[in-house]
């Protein structure tokens, strides 16, 4: 991708997402040069308790975003969903980034998001071109202040330049071959339920 979307996300409900490139009708979008040039900028915004985000704007995929994964890094990719981005935006929150193919169709693309998403990860996601957390920088929400005022930065865990093949097997799949599908999200839920069990062994972290 040679152009991204930057979301500047208060701690306060009170205050609305923030795009630095909308002037008006019109946006900018940045290329990694222009990011990398606004760092400064950026930080300094993150510590005026702004989550900075980041929005690939590729002509050529999409990007499904499960957020708050119930499953590990580890686990989404023995499970072989094939991400090209994981990373962690708190000590116990995950997101996953999947790319696919822009000729598959929109519809297909947004009932696999909103079924991986209720499968495994944030039921109330909503909107296929979703901003993510920008690795780097602190995530800024209240619930993840620690006693001594400091927040957690976003880390990524993995990250690879490629396509879900799985994921996008499942948009093409017609609907008298949906145990083909099914087979993939009976899979997740075991996984989440097998995830929830071992959590509960090892009690609170």
């Amino acid at each position: 991708c040679d152009k991204y979307r930057i979301t500047l996300l208060s701690n306060r409900k009170e205050v609305k997402p923030f795009l630095p490139g909308k002037r008006g009708d019109e946006e900018r979008f940045y290329t990694k040069r222009d990011i990398q040039n606004m760092i400064p900028y950026l930080r300094l915004k993150n510590n005026e308790g702004y989550g900075i985000s980041i929005t690939p704007m590729d002509d050529n995929a999409y990007y499904v975003l499960l957020d708050d994964a119930k499953i590990s890094p580890e686990r989404i990719n023995e499970i072989g969903l094939e991400p090209c981005l994981i990373q962690k935006t708190s000590p116990n929150s995950v997101q996953a980034v999947f790319k696919l193919p822009r000729n598959l169709d929109r519809q297909d693309v947004i009932k696999v998001f909103n079924r991986l998403n209720r499968t495994a990860g944030d039921p109330k996601m909503t909107g296929l071109r979703h901003p993510f957390r920008l690795a780097g920088f602190k995530n800024t929400k209240e619930k993840h202040l620690q006693p001594d005022g400091k927040r957690p930065f976003v880390t990524v865990e993995f990250t690879s330049n490629r396509f879900s093949q799985t994921l996008a097997r499942q948009c093409s799949v017609a609907p008298i071959h949906e145990e083909v599908q099914n087979e993939l999200y009976e899979t997740l839920e075991a996984a989440v339920a097998a995830e929830s069990r071992n959590n509960k062994m090892r009690g609170p972290s």
